[in-house]
């Protein structure tokens, strides 16, 4: 995976060398929706790519029902077409709520799709570094909000930080454009944080 240069973005192998502190959410094995396997649906999804992700993310912690093959059979998804169309399912239902973009927020459709799904979604604004590094070590993700320039937004989830003994502090992402949380941006650099939002299932 190439970091995108547009936001700053940095692969996993490109990381500075040196000691640092991390946090991370639990969440290996977990197949990430990704917006190019659904441009055919939908156009400026990233922000209905990310909820998607919420729902898969909160689905592999048992909120059974969350995702489209899960609703009302109870079936956990098994070989890469069945993993496949649950997605395409998930997104597919997640878009009718959230819509396209560019879209200045996602809690409020993904509160809707959570509730009609018999969740109830809750959030907190998250406004710095440290408030992000509180989140990740509470188990619950965070959706942030990236301004490349006047015309370039992007969503992403937030699941790791990584803070550096030299000052640096990066947070690790679910970019929406690949399948591994093995992308970084460093605040400040490359696109601005515009907004951030925790979330958890009660």
């Amino acid at each position: 995976m190439a970091g995108d240069k547009r936001y700053g973005f940095i692969d996993i192998s490109d990381m500075p060398d040196g000691v640092y502190d991390s946090g991370e959410l639990s969440c290996d094995g977990i197949r990430w929706a990704v917006t190019s396997d659904v441009s055919d649906l939908a156009v400026n999804h990233c922000g209905a790519v990310a909820v998607t992700n919420l729902a898969l993310y909160f689905a592999d912690k048992g909120c059974t029902g969350l995702t489209g093959e899960d609703r009302g059979s109870g079936e956990k998804s098994g070989g890469s077409e069945r993993t496949e169309k649950r997605e395409r399912e998930t997104f597919g239902a997640v878009h009718k709520i959230v819509g396209n973009g560019p879209r200045i927020t996602i809690a409020g459709g993904g509160k809707r799709y959570f509730e009609a799904r018999g969740y109830r979604l809750y959030t907190r604004k998250v406004k710095n570094f440290a408030a992000l590094k509180r989140t990740v070590e509470k188990g619950h993700p965070c959706a942030v909000l990236l301004m490349a320039n006047l015309t370039e937004r992007h969503w992403a989830l937030a699941v790791g930080w990584r803070e550096y003994a030299c000052g640096g502090k990066y947070i690790r992402l679910v970019d929406g454009w690949n399948r591994d949380a093995d992308c970084f941006y460093r605040p400040g650099h490359g696109a601005r944080w515009i907004a951030a939002t925790e979330y958890w299932v009660g």
